[in-house]
């Protein structure tokens, strides 16, 4: 499963994978006309820049490949 967090100001989205895969995000709901993807390794505590993408739409996402 997978747990998300929308801040009150709706800028800023947070999903916790615990295992690799994919997610769908509904990513209209963010403020702004785009917003920038990253990953962030809890083993080595840095994040791992993926793309800006435009603030419309569902959009797919698939993790690196480790689990967490």
């Amino acid at each position: 499963y997978v747990t998300a967090a929308l801040t009150d100001d709706s800028k800023l989205l947070v999903a916790y994978l615990p295992q690799p895969g994919r997610i769908h995000v509904d990513v209209s709901k963010l403020k702004g006309a785009t917003f920038r993807v990253r990953w962030f390794d809890p083993r080595t505590g840095t994040f791992t820049a993926y793309e800006n993408v435009a603030a419309t739409g569902v959009k797919q996402f698939t993790s690196p490949p480790q689990d967490d």
